[in-house]
């Protein structure tokens, strides 16, 4: 029970901090916060082992799970804003969006 409260408490603290660092995919996301985030989200497991370390295997396992979502979830984002501001990009250059039409037709 105290396993799964915690959980679910990390679970709310990540979500938090998700529509911190990235309030919308349609906002643009500088390179080096984006550049940070990936950072963030490859450290995290091993930040996690070492702080989580002598406490119960059942206790790390959840938060590492509820991590792992959290870390997914980033990745996702960041991949979706930067693809969001490629495609901005590309929509207001007149000679891109002549292109795509040519391809339509």
């Amino acid at each position: 029970v105290v396993v799964d409260l915690v959980a679910h408490c990390d679970t709310l603290l990540y979500k938090v901090v998700s529509n911190v660092l990235i309030t919308s995919p349609l906002q643009n996301l500088p390179e080096s916060l984006a550049g940070e985030i990936r950072t963030f989200s490859d450290m995290l497991r091993q930040w996690m082992e070492v702080a989580l370390k002598g406490l119960p295997e059942s206790l790390q396992e959840a938060k590492y799970k509820v991590a792992e979502g959290f870390v997914n979830g980033l990745r996702r984002q960041t991949s979706l804003t930067k693809l969001a501001q490629v495609a901005r990009g590309e929509l207001r250059n007149s000679n891109s969006l002549e292109q795509l039409k040519q391809d339509w037709e």
